[in-house]
Formats: structure tokens, sequence, C-alpha cells
């Protein structure tokens, strides 16, 4: 037996040495659960990490979320337009059954971010119930009547302060 045997992938076990050439030539899946580990339902990618979570690894010679990997390899090819969503909101999570394919939008409004909350807020600052509108241009928007009313009240009032 060399020291650049490969033994199997086996959930964070790396068969070292490995050369860093051996390593590359590895199924990309492989590399994925050699260096991963569970963490309650989920299981985790525990090499290099973007700053934001997601596991992250080098394949011919570009930078590609593990989980996209993970999918790729288990499920099939991710479509146009569409993206991975952690539905264990855990982004170093590889596991299949914890993701599905949505479109950006969905992905965004699924989670926790600032606009995720303020699209499911359903009332403004002072109660009052927000009411779907368009812009001429076509652009959605929400508006809650009262407050767009005391708006245009003051905008009046301070016009007419300056005449």
């Amino acid at each position: 037996m060399t020291d650049d045997t490969y033994h199997g992938p086996q959930l964070g076990i790396v068969a070292f040495p490995l050369s860093s050439r051996a390593w590359r030539q590895l199924p990309a899946l492989d590399r994925i659960i050699m260096r991963s580990e569970r963490a309650g339902p989920c299981v985790v990618f525990t090499g290099r990490k973007t700053r934001d979570g997601y596991g992250r690894m080098t394949l011919g010679g570009s930078e590609v979320s593990t989980h996209r990997i993970a999918w790729e390899a288990l499920v099939g090819p991710i479509p146009d337009g569409m993206t991975i969503d952690h539905l264990c909101r855990n982004r170093s999570c590889w596991w299949p059954d914890h993701l599905r394919v949505v479109e950006k939008k969905i992905n965004t409004l699924d989670g926790y971010g600032l606009t995720a909350q303020n699209a499911r807020k359903e009332r403004c600052r002072f109660g009052h119930k927000y009411r779907r509108a368009v812009y001429p241009s076509g652009r959605p928007y929400r508006t809650c009547d009262p407050c767009a009313r005391r708006r245009a009240s003051e905008s009046r009032a301070r016009k007419k302060e300056k005449r």
C-alpha cells in the first residue's frame, strides 16, 4: 500500500497522507463527504466556508458551493434561473433531503433577511393594514391609505406655509 491510496469516502475521515494532486483527482462528492460531519440531522461541510457559512471548494479551477455539487451529483442538474434553498437553514449542510430547487425570489422571501422580514409585514408601524398598489410605471408597491393621506396633508401644509 502506498501513501496515495484512496480508501473510499467515509464521513469525516480523510485517508491521509494524500498529495494535493491525488486529492484533486478524487471525485468531488467524495471530497465533500471526507470533509463533512454530522451536526444533528444535518451533514455539514467542515472544509473552507464563505463569510456567510456556505461550504466552498475548488472544482476545475473555479470556486463552487458544496451544496450545489452535492445536489448535482446526487439528484441532478439545477435548471437555469433556479437556486438551491436550505430547508434546514444550515448553510453548510449539503444533505439532499435538506435542500430544494426554487426560484431566487422564493429563496429570498423564505429567508430571514431584511427583504423577507419586510415582505411578511401586513401592517404599517402605526398598525394600519397595507394595500397593494401599482406605480404608473407598472412596478407594484404596498401602501397604507391612512398614512398616505396624512403624508399628503402634511405636504400640502408645508407648501402652503412656503407661500
